[in-house]
């Protein structure tokens, strides 16, 4: 019994040890454990009635109200979310939240630095009561942050983080959270480096619909939305648009990059094809890549990084990408030629 304990003391040292933050982890709580979440909020697996449904199993913990040890709905996690965020790439945190009480409330992130020193996100997201299962955003860039306690720098803590907490916390951002006689339920908690969004509508303004619907262009699935041209009508233009989820914070309208990623193709590989984004500053589109076509598959990365937030409509959210083919040389083809779209994705950076 004893080498039994020393051994299993031996692992769990270890996992601490070697806890450190990686990029596109998710808490999904489907084992059935904590997964090392922990605090005076007593939290635990429910093992249904997560945001997927009556299997799906989430963390809850509650808020006792008040003031001390248990007061304040948080939880705490010093193994897998602590650690280097800035070496893994981690700048967004993202989970489904619930509150399950009557009472409002406002849920922060807190990092701890490298001699205590605690970081809050800033705003808070807003929890109504009851509010029935939504997705929480969190950027973690300076513009986001505020140092409640200590003097670590928010550089130094991203480095060198010794836990992520989860807690209620009204403006002004305190210290220690704000109690609240309150029960939360999170899941899916995600460590992410962009927000990616699918297109949500696409018109063929210019050549022939050939086939495909808008699901099409959400997967790399080889089932593409597909543009008929001939000598007489040579030119292909598809454009689609995307549209920031409502669980999405505001911020979202200044990120740093947008990268509008694609998977094009054409059955002649001497057309040009443009790839165009909507300046709502200009109420134009504005040539950002082009390339000759392949006729294999081909994905493309193609970043904007300046004047980011023209490219997105700031009440609506919405983004605007086009792509626009042009024959180069002899267009008589009796036969004809398609252009492809297999995928379109637009990824928000912080």
């Amino acid at each position: 019994m004893k080498r039994i304990f020393i051994f299993f003391a031996f692992v769990i040292t270890s996992l601490t040890a070697n806890a450190q933050v990686v990029l596109g982890q998710v808490d999904t709580f489907t084992d059935g454990t904590t997964l090392f979440w922990s605090g005076g909020a007593n939290p635990v697996n429910i093992a249904s009635g997560g945001p997927a449904g009556a299997t799906d199993a989430y963390l809850q913990f509650t808020g006792l109200g008040g003031f001390g040890t248990g007061s304040v709905p948080a939880v705490n996690n010093n193994l897998q979310w602590s650690g280097n965020y800035t070496s893994a790439g981690v700048t967004i945190v993202r989970m489904d939240i619930k509150n399950f009480s009557a009472v409002p409330l406002n849920m922060r992130l807190m990092f701890n630095g490298p001699t205590g020193a605690r970081w809050v996100t800033h705003p808070g997201f807003s929890l109504p009561g009851n509010s029935g299962w939504v997705t929480a955003t969190y950027f973690l860039r300076a513009s986001n942050m505020v140092l409640v306690w200590g003097t670590d720098t928010l550089a130094a803590t991203f480095a060198a983080n010794s836990f992520l907490q989860i807690r209620n916390d009204f403006d002004p951002p305190s210290s220690g959270g704000e109690g609240a006689a309150a029960t939360v339920g999170i899941d899916n908690v995600s460590a992410l480096s962009f927000l990616s969004t699918d297109a949500t509508s696409y018109t063929i303004d210019t050549g022939l619909d050939f086939g495909g619907t808008l699901g099409s262009l959400h997967l790399s699935d080889n089932d593409p939305v597909f543009i008929l041209n001939d000598e007489f009508d040579a030119n292909a233009t598809l454009t689609m648009a995307t549209t920031r989820p409502s669980t999405l914070p505001v911020a979202l309208n200044s990120p740093s990059k947008i990268r509008i990623r694609r998977e094009t193709a054409a059955s002649r590989n001497d057309l040009i094809e443009f790839l165009r984004a909507y300046n709502y500053s200009t109420s134009s589109f504005n040539n950002i890549a082009n390339r000759i076509t392949t006729i294999a598959d081909a994905i493309l990365n193609i970043d904007i990084t300046t004047n980011v937030a023209n490219y997105i409509n700031s009440t609506t959210g919405q983004s605007r990408a086009q792509l626009f083919w042009v024959p180069t040389a002899d267009v008589s083809d009796i036969d004809g030629w398609t252009e492809r779209c297999d995928e379109i994705e637009w990824q928000f950076y912080p």
